[in-house]
């Protein structure tokens, strides 16, 4: 059974939720460059506890680290 992806504060994240980056100088991804306070939208999950965002300024599609990399959850559409 795969493990729930969870914000810093342990809240599990659903399909859509929005969230803030936090420790964006953690991220070792060339492709998409991610400052600390974007806001992403949640999409899915996957193995190891890495969730499937899409960034809503750019609409970029990524894949972050969910346990190390996400502040809190603000909204839910």
């Amino acid at each position: 059974m795969e493990q729930p992806i969870v914000d810093k504060k342990g809240k599990e994240l659903s399909r859509g939720d929005l969230v803030i980056l936090a420790n964006a100088e953690d991220l070792l991804n060339d492709d998409v460059y991610h400052l600390k306070g974007d806001v992403m939208q949640f999409i899915g999950g996957n193995d190891d506890n890495i969730g499937c965002f899409i960034h809503c300024k750019t609409k970029l599609r990524t894949d972050l680290f969910a346990d190390r990399t996400l502040k809190i959850n603000i909204k839910k559409l």
